[in-house]
């Protein structure tokens, strides 16, 4: 996309400038609350991992207005939503530099974030896993492996067994 940016400068700067230190922030109490999701995951204290889940969809959802906004302010700019776009943009608004470091930090701390989540992901998996282990061996149920049925689904089948019974 070639850069045909229809804007202001210095309404630019500003209006990037704002939206850049708040969707690093934004994106640093994500990761904040991942984090706080990683040590509560590791804790018996489920009614900490369920205030945590709602704020942390609260926050992604903030992050989702703040992409928007960012996706429109590159329209507007004329520029892809990219990476080259931002570094066009950044130029554009004659403070490129501090707007840079502004979109890497941004940029960084959401790896960041996506990382804690895949790992908080797992460990979720798991604790599933031997929380359906225990309550299928509680009820008499061996669990079986998942299969796929007929329309797509996961179909989890277990076996009648009572307690200590071979």
């Amino acid at each position: 996309m070639t850069s045909v940016i229809q804007c202001d400068e210095d309404e630019l700067r500003s209006e990037l400038g704002h939206l850049l230190l708040t969707y690093r922030d934004q994106a640093g109490n994500l990761r904040d609350l991942l984090e706080a999701e990683r040590r509560a995951l590791e804790s018996p204290e489920v009614d900490a991992l369920l205030s945590i889940s709602e704020s942390k969809s609260r926050c992604v959802e903030e992050m989702q207005v703040l992409e928007t906004q960012r996706v429109d302010i590159c329209n507007r700019g004329g520029v892809a939503a990219d990476d080259q776009g931002m570094h066009n943009l950044f130029k554009f608004a004659g403070d490129g530099t501090r707007l840079d470091a502004l979109w890497r930090e941004t940029l960084d701390i959401t790896r960041v974030c996506r990382d804690l989540n895949s790992i908080n992901g797992a460990i979720s998996r798991v604790r599933q896993e031997h929380m359906m282990a225990a309550l299928a061996a509680l009820s008499g149920h061996e669990h079986q492996p998942s299969l796929y049925g007929p329309a797509g689904r996961e179909e989890t089948r277990y076996e009648q067994r009572g307690i200590g019974q071979v």
